[in-house]
This record gives C-alpha cells, structure tokens and sequence, in this order.
C-alpha cells in the first residue's frame, strides 16, 4: 500500500507540473519546439533510409510547429521587452545580483541551450552547414533544457 501511495503523489506531482507548463505561452512553445524539432530530425533519418513518404510527412509537421512558434515568439518578445525596461528603471540591487548568483547552474544550461540554438541559426543562416540531423538533435537540447527550466 505505501508504494502505491508514493506512486499517486508522484503522479499528482507530475500531472500539476504538467498543468504549470501548458498554462504558460512559454511553456507550450517549448512543448512545441521538441515537435519541431523531433519532427526534423525523424524527417532527416527517414530521409536517410530512402523513406520518401514519411520524410515529407515529417516536414510537414516541422513546418507547421515551426509557424506557430513564430506566432508565440512574437508575444514574448513583448514581454521581454517589459521586462528590460522594468529593469532599467528600477536599477540593480543586491537582491537582483544574488538572485543572479544563485541562478548560476541555470546560466549553465542557457549556455547549452544557446551555443544549440547558434548551431541552428548558422546552418539556417549558410555560415556553417550541418546535416539536419544534427539540427534536429540541437533543437531537441534546446527545447528540452528550455521546457526543463520552466518545469522545475
């Protein structure tokens, strides 16, 4: 009985950091970019295996994860620049830049999830090729380092 009632606050536990993440925009965009890119990278392995038909559908559904995200990006671009500006008006304190020391593992994981995003933006952009493999596989890192910072 006692490993069963463990089991129930374990999956109460799950099912409401679950419910925080879908509540927020920022949380269902990065629900959506590990579609995305997940969407990629199976598109480039099917793609790899001569499997025309289900690389298309792949794509298909990139593509259409990738328009949403657009349209969510869009709105916290906004409020970043909230943000920003709250920050410049108020000026730092000490309270800000301890905050700032004890986020010192999340600066770590925005490191990774950048330098991921970089690998993304260069491919896109022709700076430095790469197999969309390997975009796919950096998107994944991103999205899941992403989606892991807003659920804990």
């Amino acid at each position: 009985m006692a490993g069963l009632s463990k089991t129930v606050i374990s999956m109460n536990s799950f099912v409401e950091s679950l419910v925080k993440l879908f509540a927020q925009t920022t949380g269902k965009d990065k629900l959506v970019k590990i579609l995305q890119y997940g969407a990629k990278l199976f598109g480039y392995l099917c793609q790899q295996r001569k499997m025309a038909h289900w690389a298309g559908v792949w794509k298909k559904i990139e593509a259409s994860a990738g328009g949403s995200r657009k349209v969510w990006r869009l709105g916290n671009t906004f409020a970043e620049q909230q943000k920003i500006l709250q920050l410049t008006t108020t000026g730092e304190n000490n309270e800000q830049l301890l905050a700032v020391q004890k986020k010192k593992n999340e600066l770590y994981l925005n490191c990774i999830k950048n330098g991921a995003d970089a690998v993304i933006a260069a491919n896109l952009l022709k700076f430095y090729q790469t197999s969309q493999g390997t975009v796919g596989i950096c998107g994944l890192i991103s999205a899941f380092i992403g989606a892991y910072q807003i659920w804990k």
